[in-house]
């Protein structure tokens, strides 16, 4: 064409343009054409696939959390009740164990109550009577003699010994519990405890008494013996 051109056949140059560039031309834009075509299929393909993997990524994402959440609240749920298990057996150890500290309470304060009413009717019968039978025969002693002397000293032991005998059967169980009350009973057993230990103890009473039951006033007594 450009040859043509320079040799001055510039009919046969454009006729070479119509009948070669033209068809080539077309050619071209129905490829050009085509390949637009399967530009937009291979676009409209990758946004398609795009999209379901987007669907698939937020579905297993929505499986994951909803897992998750199902995992959390059962998790929480088990620990829940192993926690209201766990209170409740607390609970009936704490029960059983103020149970049993209490039998030992009351197991202890009958024995205690039990060895109290030995040493102070057994003992201290026995000490009475040996005191009053010393008593007697002293009083058949020859005045100012060391057989009277003897005796009256044998009889102060005697008596010091049932006042220890006595004491200590109160220290057990006071026997004034039963028989006076635990008022009566705290206003002796106090000063009794400031004279063996040497602590100064403040005890006031106000309101108006009303009845306790003995096993607890013995509870109290032991608790108080305690500390």
């Amino acid at each position: 064409m450009f040859d043509l051109a320079a040799n001055k056949k510039e009919a046969e140059a454009r006729e070479q343009i119509r009948l070669s560039l033209q068809a080539r031309q077309q050619a071209l834009s129905t490829a050009v054409a085509r390949l637009l075509v399967q530009n937009n299929e291979g676009e409209e393909d990758a946004a398609a696939r795009i999209s379901a993997i987007y669907d698939g990524v937020q579905r297993q994402l929505y499986l994951f959390l909803t897992a998750t959440l199902i995992g959390i609240v059962l998790t929480s749920l088990y620990m829940i009740r192993s926690n209201r298990r766990l209170f409740a057996q607390l609970a009936t150890l704490s029960e059983q164990r103020s149970e049993l500290a209490q039998q030992l309470i009351a197991t202890q304060e009958a024995t205690l109550r039990h060895i109290s009413r030995e040493l102070h009717d057994e003992f201290g019968q026995v000490l009475t009577a040996i005191g009053s039978m010393i008593g007697r025969a002293g009083n058949h002693a020859p005045e100012g003699s060391s057989l009277r002397e003897d005796l009256t000293e044998v009889r102060e032991i005697a008596q010091s010994t049932l006042d220890n005998i006595r004491g200590l059967s109160q220290a057990l169980h006071p026997v004034l519990l039963e028989e006076a009350g635990l008022e009566s009973t705290m206003d002796w057993y106090i000063p009794n405890i400031e004279r063996q230990t040497g602590l100064t103890i403040r005890y006031e009473k106000s309101g108006v008494p009303f009845p306790v039951d003995t096993a607890q006033e013995c509870i109290f007594i032991a608790s108080c013996r305690k500390h």
